[in-house]
């Protein structure tokens, strides 16, 4: 992978979190993006990607408080939400819909 010749350029940012986001997941089947905090919270993004006048905007239409610890990944298809915290022990898994 070739190394990027200029730095990155922040497009948008998404401040709902109050806590350190730790995972995210983008469903190209809803157009959600899916954010996962270090509290347990995911939310749900509808994003806008329409780039016509600086288009690109996320609106919440979700949250789901389904972990009692940290979300530390996120996978997301076809409406549905699979997430995954570290524990010691057990390590927690959760299936999630919105």
């Amino acid at each position: 992978m070739s190394q990027p010749t200029s730095p990155l350029k922040r497009l948008k940012s998404i401040t709902a979190h109050t806590r350190p986001i730790e995972a995210l997941a983008w469903d190209n089947t809803s157009s959600h993006l899916h954010t996962g905090d270090s509290m347990g919270i995911i939310k749900i993004w509808q994003l806008d990607t329409d780039l016509s006048e600086g288009g690109r905007r996320a609106e919440m239409v979700g949250e789901l408080k389904g972990h009692r610890t940290g979300v530390n990944e996120i996978w997301a298809s076809d409406g549905k939400i699979w997430s995954g915290m570290y524990t010691v022990n057990p390590v927690g898994f959760a299936l999630l819909s919105h």
